[in-house]
């Protein structure tokens, strides 16, 4: 399972199972320079946090400064403690109350908590390259007042979804603690004002003001724009992120900056793509029943090429044209690849664009890889069809309905092709959700149902071949390059092979020298608390938090 994955989020409330994320940057360092100019790790009080997604239940375990004392490594010293610290809590529980799964937010633990956890075989773990926002729960006043005057370690626990499990789904409140904390990260004492203006009151035993459903809502949409804000600020060629951006980012899956996102292990999903010529040799079609008189054929050297240069964590698709000889045939003859940007469960492209080559053929649909193995069509996929027809002004209802969308699952050793169109309630669902699903994060999945699609024929041939059309001039693969990815791109086609999805090309900045900045002299500050807002303050110049380079610390 990971966490960079969309469709694994509504899983981590699936069933019995348990999930614990753990967040072990929430210990807090302060930096300060020395005489000689050297800079000098002084730790301060700190925590490690265990969040359970499907209750809300937080534990804090609390560090003091003595912890560390005489200890020359300090940063390895806190992966292991933190490591232990989970360790321990689990031991304390009984055998049913015991996590299942434990995602870290750091690869750099999971090494610590897996020597730690020998006891418990059963229990899985593993490191989300999903950019988790729990560290920023230290700035909320009731939580960081109880970190920093802890003089000895102690264990806190918190229910940091208060009561909105009475009125909402586990699924979400997650989300709508991942939009607080990541809008906390962007501007906090712009989300304390928001939280402020609402006059509601917060219990002595929340976190949070209480506030109704539709008060909710409003928050929300209000959150949301300081996302995009800060998204746009980053990204000013694109005027605004598209939905599955959106929910991305809020989810963490992507990010708006373009360093942060390229400096997940890229190399090692990079050699994992080269597997995928091995998978392009093992194509399999599903076994569905399938509707409809008419037989769709691809040519084999279209899909095994279309597999080659695909990802394995992040979507791809091509548009696909051809001809009719009868009318109960469709021959792909052409894959045309726009420029892209994609996720686990989306992929969005720039406007298509007219060749010569496709003056005689007709759109016959789009196709599009999927990072998990599923026999059925999913939500995303139909979302992300009538975001398609809708951005490039397809408005016949019934051409629409008639054009055929193939999806090819990376499955272990091979792949599986599954052919479908919409119907016309399902092409009707999928603009309603693409208009709305920012307010799911990205995940629209109420209401779907398997009447929206019908399965189609689809053969695979090698009696003929096809050809691409790619770009000319600008790479098709935006994803290390998302702030420079926008709907309206100018591009012209051509007619050659795409290059690989990690081709050289499609990561300029891998490959540019970058002078690091040199560390300011002037100390940053310490975070104080102030009891009478939600929200810890900060003031003045002669201490540092060293909270916000914490990540650098455990990378």
């Amino acid at each position: 399972m990971d966490l960079t994955n969309d469709n694994y989020y509504e899983k981590l409330f699936e069933g019995e199972s348990t999930t614990w994320l753990v967040e072990e940057t929430s210990l807090v360092w302060a930096l300060h320079r020395t005489f000689e100019g050297n800079l000098c790790i002084k730790p301060t009080t700190g925590s490690t946090l265990v969040l359970n997604a499907k209750t809300g239940q937080a534990c804090l375990k609390l560090f003091v400064p003595t912890t560390f004392v005489s200890a020359e490594r300090m940063i390895s010293l806190a992966k292991w403690k933190a490591a232990e610290e989970v360790a321990t809590l689990i031991r304390a529980l009984p055998s049913e109350e015991r996590p299942t799964s434990i995602f870290t937010a750091h690869k750099c633990i999971v090494d610590p908590l897996s020597v730690h956890m020998l006891d418990f075989p059963d229990i899985s773990i593993a490191y989300s390259r999903a950019y988790f926002p729990f560290r920023a729960i230290m700035k909320i006043t009731k939580i960081h007042e109880d970190v920093v005057r802890s003089y000895d370690p102690r264990l806190n626990v918190y229910n940091v979804y208060d009561d909105w499990l009475k009125t909402t789904s586990p699924h979400s409140a997650f989300l709508r603690l991942l939009l607080l904390l990541r809008s906390i990260l962007v501007d906090y004492d712009q989300v304390k004002a928001i939280l402020c203006s609402t006059n509601a009151e917060t219990l002595p035993n929340h976190i949070w003001p209480s506030m109704s459903q539709s008060a909710w809502i409003e928050v929300e949409a209000r959150l949301k724009e300081i996302v995009i804000n800060r998204w746009q600020a980053n990204n000013p060629q694109q005027l605004s992120p598209t939905e599955s951006q959106l929910g991305s980012i809020i989810l963490g899956t992507l990010h708006p900056h373009p360093e942060i996102q390229t400096n997940v292990d890229w190399r090692a999903r990079a050699i994992e793509a080269t597997e995928l010529s091995s998978n392009a040799n093992n194509i399999s079609l599903s076994q569905s029943e399938v509707s409809g008189t008419v037989t769709y054929v691809i040519p084999e050297n279209l899909i095994k090429k279309f597999i080659c240069i695909a990802d394995v964590h992040s979507q791809v698709g091509g548009i696909l044209y051809g001809y009719s000889p009868t009318s109960s045939v469709r021959e792909v003859r052409c894959i045309v690849i726009p420029p892209q940007c994609g996720c686990s469960s989306t992929v969005s492209f720039a406007r298509l664009q007219s060749h010569s080559l496709l003056r005689e053929m007709g759109l016959l649909g789009w196709i599009h890889t999927q990072t998990n193995h599923s026999t059925h069509v999913s939500p995303h996929t139909l979302v992300s069809y009538a975001k398609l027809a809708e951005e490039n002004g397809f408005n016949n209802l019934n051409i629409i309905t008639n054009m055929l969308t193939i999806t090819c699952s990376i499955v272990s050793g091979g792949c599986l092709l599954l052919a479908h169109s919409p119907t016309l309630p399902g092409v009707e669902w999928g603009l309603t959700q693409a208009k709305s699903c920012s307010a799911t994060c990205g995940l629209p999945c109420e209401e779907f149902s398997p009447s929206f699609y019908t399965e189609k024929k689809l053969v695979v041939e090698s009696s003929f071949m096809g050809f691409y059309l790619v770009p000319d001039q600008i790479p098709w693969n935006f994803n290390f390059m998302p702030d420079k990815f926008n709907l309206a791109l100018d591009y012209t086609l051509t007619n050659q092979n795409p290059k690989d999805f990690y081709h050289e090309t499609h990561r300029p900045m891998h490959f540019s020298q970058s002078n690091g900045d040199e560390p300011s002299s002037t100390n940053t500050t310490c975070t104080t608390t102030s009891a009478s807002t939600t929200f810890s303050t900060t003031s003045g110049n002669e201490e540092a938090s060293a909270e916000d380079l914490s990540e650098d610390l455990f990378s």
